[in-house]
């Protein structure tokens, strides 16, 4: 659309530029997914878990994110699709509700358990005090 006067507006093909979305080359998603250890960035889960790994834009592409391996993180399906239909906090949020019930779930001898827990203790604890509970 072209401006022609204040309200007016007409359409030139000439003027309508092309958008260009960068999706990841298939060398740049097998080089991700090598780098973070073929696991989803946000859960540890893989393909022995299985779940399907994706290549994330860490900037979305609608944001103008690249198509670069810098921009891209490996994700599960489920954390995909929870980062692109909750906001940032809910689903980090989440992510560490996550790993604390599945420390409770799985007590180990050496009490690293314990540590995650109390780290995920304290990180919800952030995310109460500074209003980001939903």
């Amino acid at each position: 659309m072209v401006k022609v006067s204040k309200g007016v507006y007409r359409l030139d093909p000439d003027a309508i530029t092309a958008r260009t979305v960068e999706d990841f080359p298939e060398d740049v998603k097998a080089a991700v997914k090598e780098r973070d250890g073929w696991r989803c960035v946000m859960c540890g889960r893989g393909v022995n878990d299985g779940v399907e790994l994706q290549v994330d834009h860490i900037r979305p592409r609608s944001a103008g994110g690249s198509g670069d391996i810098s921009n891209a993180q490996t994700l599960c399906g489920a954390h995909n699709y929870q980062k692109r239909h909750l906001n940032a906090y809910t689903a980090g949020r989440r992510m560490f509700e996550t790993m604390r019930n599945q420390a409770l779930q799985n007590p180990d001898a050496q009490g690293e358990s314990a540590r995650i827990i109390d780290f995920c203790d304290e990180v919800l604890e952030l995310f109460r005090i500074h209003g980001f509970n939903d």
